[in-house]
């Protein structure tokens, strides 16, 4: 395949796929997260009220 260092019947190493998405979760999950979520027009709550100082938990 790339640059014909393994056949086409060679199975690709599982891996290499886990490293890049722990990569890929590291440098941008929350970005990755919002977006999903957008699709369905959900939100990515941090479990504390707007209207409140900061820190303060919904519903105190």
């Amino acid at each position: 395949m790339a640059f014909g260092l393994i056949s086409r019947r060679q199975p690709i190493p599982f891996g290499p796929f886990l490293a890049l998405g722990a990569l890929l979760t590291l440098l941008w999950g929350q970005v990755l997260i919002e977006a999903y979520l957008a699709l369905f027009s959900l939100s990515w709550g941090d479990g504390v009220n707007p209207d409140s100082s900061p820190g303060t938990p919904v519903g105190a």
